[in-house]
């Protein structure tokens, strides 16, 4: 509880597209009267054929969350999945992404976001 807004973390699998499963962190604020105001999703776990992806994250003191997303890939570019010349022998997770939050009122207002250069759309 904090300025009369309650905050739960909650954690639970889900699937995503083919079924792939996930494990979610995610947090919830509540008003005095238990009503659910928002939700951010903290980390999203998960691991596809080729690829996985995770998010490190922090909740801090001065009532910022930031958030760091990573993938990891596990084949070039060059091949196809399932083609062993393409397979990368000692994958790295690379940052994809970074969003930071503010908690306002209870709500997580987005107040920063940036895509790598890597994974930025190209016109």
């Amino acid at each position: 509880m904090r300025n009369n807004y309650l905050y739960k973390v909650i954690i639970y699998n889900w699937y995503g597209i083919s079924d792939t499963p996930l494990l979610n962190i995610q947090l919830n604020s509540y008003d005095e009267q238990g009503k659910l105001l928002d939700a951010v999703l903290l980390d999203s776990q998960y691991s596809y054929e080729d690829v996985s992806c995770f998010i490190r994250f922090s909740v801090n003191k001065n009532l910022t969350i930031n958030l760091k997303h990573y993938v990891t890939y596990y084949y070039d570019d060059e091949h196809e999945y399932g083609d062993e010349a393409g397979l990368i022998k000692d994958p790295k997770p690379e940052f994809y992404n970074g969003e930071q939050y503010k908690i306002n009122n209870g709500k997580f207002k987005l107040i920063y976001s940036k895509m790598a250069k890597k994974f930025e759309w190209q016109q």
